[in-house]
């Protein structure tokens, strides 16, 4: 027996202004953790493209980048080990 594949992110566009708050919504294996993920560089897509600011994203992920993104989880993302410091790092 062969399962379908399910597709999990498919044309996803955001059209985000400096500055903005914004929410992504949606029911459980929407795929909204994937796409932060993907965005966070936290794991690599498998097909397709990234473009941000019209330029395509490759992985790892510059530091450049990094620096133009803010995230904020819901869960603690904290590495016990490390200093506060070294986690905001």
């Amino acid at each position: 027996v062969f399962e379908r594949e399910k597709i999990i992110l498919d044309n996803i566009s955001l059209d985000l202004e400096e500055n903005d708050i914004t929410f992504i919504l949606g029911s459980n294996g929407a795929g909204k953790t994937t796409l932060l993920q993907i965005l966070l560089g936290l794991i690599e897509k498998q097909e397709g493209d990234v473009l941000f600011e019209g330029k395509k994203l490759n992985y790892p992920l510059s530091n450049e980048f990094k620096r133009k993104i803010g995230y904020v989880s819901d869960q603690p993302l904290l590495i016990e080990y490390l200093t506060a410091l070294e986690n905001l790092e």
